[in-house]
């Protein structure tokens, strides 16, 4: 009978202590955290190998062609584009537009950037090797050979060895930027602006940022 009067005694000032404990906690900011992997994200559109970095990419760079929220290709660069008969011949004309440095964005960069996926070996190039002369170009560095040409500033043509009905999709994904590229020399180094309505903020390198 003591012994247990005496347990119940016990648990009711460990109750008490439990209690006044927890009142007098002092509150103190809240915080969330929240585990993400540690991931090297790539900045440039021809590099990029995960979804982190493609995260990125599509709000510092634009395309010829662009996905909407639901899943349709739109005009970017492009303000219009038309098809041959045959569709193996596509022309598209781009906007007035300019790089986040100023310089406005012409047909000829939109040729240097489609060569540079081939010759930087990017993942995109083996879905658009269907590009007229995509392979004689990589043996000759002759940008002539290339299936797509500048017609003038404002207008660049793709010739494709047979049709596709993919191209446009392909042409509107990210790995297809558009980026300051203006002859063969320059396309080994990393882009120094973008071609979005974004751009990095500070001494950040334009290849890579680890987070």
């Amino acid at each position: 009978m003591i012994a247990r009067l005496c347990r119940h005694i016990f648990l009711i000032a460990f109750g008490l202590s439990a209690v006044v404990g927890c009142t007098n906690k002092k509150e103190g900011p809240l915080e969330l955290k929240i585990h993400y992997p540690k991931v090297q994200l790539r900045l440039d559109p021809h590099k990029m190998e995960d979804a982190y970095s493609m995260m990125i990419v599509s709000q510092l760079y634009r395309g010829l062609l662009r996905f909407n929220s639901t899943g349709d290709v739109v005009p970017d660069i492009a303000e219009s584009w038309s098809e041959s008969a045959d569709r193996k011949t596509y022309r598209f004309k781009l906007r007035s537009m300019t790089f986040s440095d100023g310089k406005p964005i012409t047909a000829k960069h939109v040729v240097w950037s489609m060569a540079r996926i081939f010759i930087l070996g990017s993942g995109i190039g083996a879905d658009i090797d269907y590009i007229k002369g995509t392979k004689a170009f990589l043996e000759s560095k002759d940008i002539n050979q290339f299936g797509v040409k500048a017609i003038n500033d404002n207008e660049v043509e793709f010739q494709l060895s047979y049709p596709v009905s993919l191209f446009l999709k392909h042409i509107a994904v990210a790995d297809c930027a558009v980026m300051p590229f203006s002859d063969l020399k320059s396309v080994e180094a990393s882009p120094a602006a973008f071609s979005g309505p974004y751009q990095v903020d500070g001494k950040t390198a334009a290849d890579t940022l680890v987070l």
